[in-house]
């Protein structure tokens, strides 16, 4: 007896694209590409921020931060004027 090939398949539970749902385990390259790709893109990211962009502001507000400082001190130690007038 033949069995109808209309006739109600058993569920199975890996038939994802059967129903439209794609897993990372399934190998599919279209959907690991864009992630790939994204993943990618952050590590460059990440280590052009860490190894480059971090260390210049940083080095900038230092600077900026002595120069403030010195200008301060430069302020404070600046003698009072005097009320007597000059000659």
């Amino acid at each position: 007896m033949r069995k109808n090939s209309r006739q109600a398949r058993p569920a199975d539970h890996h038939d994802h694209h059967r129903h439209g749902r794609r897993h990372v385990a399934d190998g599919d390259p279209s959907f690991r590409s864009p992630m790939a790709i994204a993943v990618i893109g952050g590590l460059i990211t990440s280590t052009l921020l860490n190894l480059l962009v971090i260390p210049v502001v940083f080095t900038y507000l230092d600077d900026l931060a002595h120069l403030i400082a010195r200008g301060w001190g430069r302020l404070r130690n600046r003698p009072a004027a005097s009320s007597e007038p000059r000659r």
